[in-house]
Parts: C-alpha cells; structure tokens; sequence
C-alpha cells in the first residue's frame, strides 16, 4: 500500500506553506466540494455556476479546503481522500463538482451585511481544511451571504 503514503506525502508537502501561517489569507483560494446537483446548476451558455445552498451552514459551519497553488490534481485527490471517502457510509453520493472561491469574499459580505463571518483552520480533518463560521441566526440573511459566495465562485465539474 505505497499510494496512500504517496498522498500523505503530496498533502504534507503541499500544505506545508499553509501551516507555517495558520490564519487563512485574503487571497487564499478556497474549494468547497458538491456532492447534489442542489449546489449548482448549468446556465444559458452551458457553463456551471454555484448555487447558494452549496455554502449554507450545516451545524454552523461550512466546510472549505485551502487550495491556493495546488494542482488540479490535487484538488480533486483531497476532495476524494478527506471529503467524499469519510461520507461514503453515511452518504453514498459521490462527488459531482467543487465550487472555487477567493477568500476576500467573506470579508465583503461581512462589510456588506455587517457580520462577522470568519474562516477557521480546522487541520483535524486535513491540514487544509478550514470552517466559515459565526453565521448568523436569521434563515433569511444565511440565504443572502450564500448567495453572495455562490456569486462569487466558479464550478469545475469533476473530471
């Protein structure tokens, strides 16, 4: 079983940047990975794009990996390995896309709906891994930030 050393090795190599800093940068590319095709959807022109159910709070919280500089590759093996594996026995959908954000969106919706959104290293899932957290209470403004991040991000279908 060399391939899941070689991953553990890619990941640590490829995360090392990210751990010397542990808050999550402005302009920090952010991944979070859809497994409905409730997250997204295909538009006129046939290019895909998020759709706000994609980014609302489950728990509190929206789960998003650090993808600043990584391959494609890598992207899609950190979605696979850490995001669709684990939800493989609770959940068989597999994964269908992965939205695509920059950090700095969370800023301005904060500015915008005068919030205090954060985005929280979690490394216990994978040294990339990060939470947008403190979402509001009220349904209604959830729904708006989405919709603000879901703008605000590009779908890559999986590969």
């Amino acid at each position: 079983m060399k391939f899941p050393r070689l991953l553990q090795n890619l990941f640590q190599t490829s995360s090392d940047s990210h751990q010397a800093s542990s808050d999550v940068s402005s302009e920090e590319r952010l991944t979070r990975y859809l497994f409905s095709k409730s997250g997204f959807k295909k538009n006129a022109n046939n290019s895909m794009e998020a759709k706000a159910a994609a980014f609302l709070p489950h728990d509190g919280e929206t789960s998003v990996f650090r993808t600043s500089g990584l391959s494609e590759d890598m992207i899609w093996s950190i979605g696979a390995e850490f995001v669709e594996r684990p939800r493989q026995q609770a959940n068989p959908a597999s994964m269908k896309a992965r939205a695509d954000f920059c950090a700095d969106i969370v800023a301005d919706v904060n500015r915008t709906f005068g919030q205090g959104l954060k985005i929280e290293p979690d490394t216990n899932v994978h040294p990339l891994h990060a939470n947008i957290t403190s979402w509001p209470r009220e349904e209604s403004l959830r729904d708006l930030i989405a919709v603000e991040i879901a703008r605000a991000s590009a779908v890559c279908s999986k590969p």
